[in-house]
This record gives structure tokens, sequence and C-alpha cells, in this order.
């Protein structure tokens, strides 16, 4: 899928889909909630994004994950193996929101924005923001620093560090919904079956 030749998809499997980047947001805040059994995370996801209701809740997941992944395939995925903390949609909401206002002019509360197009202007935003500068200090590998520098890099790590789901391992920002997706794909897909049976 080539963004610069194709148009952003609106459909699914000729469903339609809540393509503004909100959904998705709220779609991995469903996945987190611990509060949920995988059933009704999957029928939840399902609700919020399919507009017109899937058939095969299958090719509807699957679907679903392709769309976040953003029309990329595991294999086109460019992360390079670092379980480091990028961001994160709730922590870092102020920021990110300032640094599309900053960046881009768009106020992100009064737009409704295609999560493809989000996420393309989220991954390109400059250094010079802040919601950027603190992503550096999350990412930045301290191993061969000089001690002082060390010392003022793993202090901003502490300070900055995503504070929820804190025992898990993390995710540079081009390889975080390749690792959410494989996520999905371990923990959910054993909801699919009984959500079948059901319909």
């Amino acid at each position: 899928m080539n963004i610069l030749i194709n148009q952003f998809p609106t459909k699914i499997n000729g469903c339609k889909i809540n393509t503004d980047f909100r959904v998705m947001m709220q779609y991995e805040k469903v996945i987190k909630n611990d509060k949920l059994s995988e059933e009704q995370k999957i029928q939840k996801i399902l609700d919020l994004f399919y507009i017109d209701k899937p058939k095969n809740v299958e090719k509807a997941i699957i679907g679903l994950n392709w769309f976040y992944q953003c029309g990329r395939t595991e294999k086109e995925s460019r992360g390079n193996g670092s379980n480091t903390v990028a961001y994160d949609f709730e922590q870092d909401d102020y920021l990110i929101f300032s640094a599309f206002y900053q960046t881009y002019g768009i106020d992100l509360e009064k737009v409704k924005l295609h999560w493809w197009k989000f996420s393309s202007l989220l991954l390109a935003l400059p250094k010079d923001t802040l919601f950027m500068e603190i992503v550096g200090y999350r990412v930045v590998n301290t191993k061969d620093m000089p001690k002082k520098m060390k010392a003022f890099y793993d202090k901003q790590k502490a300070t900055y560090a995503i504070k929820r789901n804190s025992n898990k391992k993390y995710m540079t920002l081009e390889e975080r919904e390749a690792a959410f997706k494989e996520e999905l794909d371990k923990k959910y897909y054993k909801a699919i079956a009984s959500i079948k049976n059901k319909s």
C-alpha cells in the first residue's frame, strides 16, 4: 500500500469503517483494559471500528489490524529491535496536541483526521517540538556515554518515563504499530471463535 498513489481506505471488505485517529486511540485503550475479558475486548473493538457490522469476525479483525498498521505488513515494518519506550497517547496527550499545532497548525480538538494521515504526521514531527525532545530522552542509548552525560540522560529518562505498564518491553516510534499488532494476534485471536459461535 502506497499512500502517495492510493487513497486512504474508508472501507474494509466492503464494510464502512471509522477512520478517525481517535478511534485507534480508543482501540488501544480497550486492549489495555484488564477489566474486560478477551471476548469483550474484541466485541468492543469491532463496535468502535466498523460502521457496517462485518459478517466474518476473523476477517474483520485481520482488516482492523491491517488498518492499524497503516497498510504495512510485518515484513515492511522498519523497527530496529529496540525495546525502549517511545510515547503513550494518554500520558503524552498535551505534548502531541501542542506538537501538531506548532508544526502543522492543526488543532486536533477541531479536526477529523484519518488514522493513516495522523500516524504519518506523528512520525514526521521535528526534534524542536517538546514531544520529540522527550521521546528522544526516552529512546536514547546511554550505555557508552561519559559518566556525567549518562547521569543527565538517565535522569531525563526517569523524569519522562511512561508511567503505565512500566514492567513491559516498549518500542521505538517505528516499531510501535507492528509490536501492538503482534500482541493482539497472540492475546485476542482466541476470542474470535467464541464470538463467531454466538453470532
